[in-house]
């Protein structure tokens, strides 16, 4: 519902004049009926005016406009952009839960970072992260919550990341593509 009224009123304000306009114009010919009656134009008057309002409350029902579309596909990804999900960033790493307990991993011990991807079926594939540090190796999945702002983080954070990387097949349809790698 929230959203529908905000798509109402994202809606161009010349819409619903146009509107407004032809319902007083409506109303002012059903009003002097008899007047526009005695030179013959008072069907056509009536038929015009619900026209232009047919048209008008149609046009602001059901946005076609490129702009809202816009808009709203843009407040989408700002909200993907603010969440955190399960994790937590400070400036020195980022926190998440994993199995029922938190890990902790600094941006300074990330060794290697790698996109993956694995086919299961025809049409089925998983695709995720791969966290190296020295002493862990953590997989992520791209549905967890929160993915979205960390690969943002993990750019910000990583001094040569890499998001042009090509994928490579490995075996039995796993795809990996190097998006960090920590310089000796």
């Amino acid at each position: 519902m929230k959203l529908k009224l905000k798509q109402f009123f994202l809606n161009s304000g010349r819409d619903k004049i146009v509107l407004f306009s032809s319902v007083v114009a409506l109303a002012f010919v059903l009003f002097y009926y008899s007047e526009f009656e005695n030179k013959g134009i008072a069907y056509v008057a009536i038929l015009v005016c619900l026209v232009f309002i047919s048209f008008s409350f149609a046009k602001i029902k059901s946005p076609t406009d490129k702009i809202d579309e816009y808009q709203l596909v843009e407040d989408r990804n700002n909200e993907l952009e603010d969440f955190d999900g399960i994790f937590k960033y400070n400036k020195y790493g980022f926190s998440f839960i994993e199995e029922d307990s938190q890990e902790y991993v600094k941006w300074s011990e990330i060794v290697e970072v790698n996109a993956f991807s694995i086919r299961f079926f025809e049409n089925t594939k998983q695709s995720g992260y791969e966290i190296i540090t020295a002493q862990k190796t953590y997989k992520l999945d791209a549905e967890s919550a929160g993915v979205y702002k960390l690969t943002n983080q993990l750019a910000d954070n990583l001094p040569t990341w890499k998001m042009d990387s090509p994928f490579n097949k490995i075996n039995n349809g796993i795809e990996k593509a190097n998006l960090y790698k920590k310089e000796d």
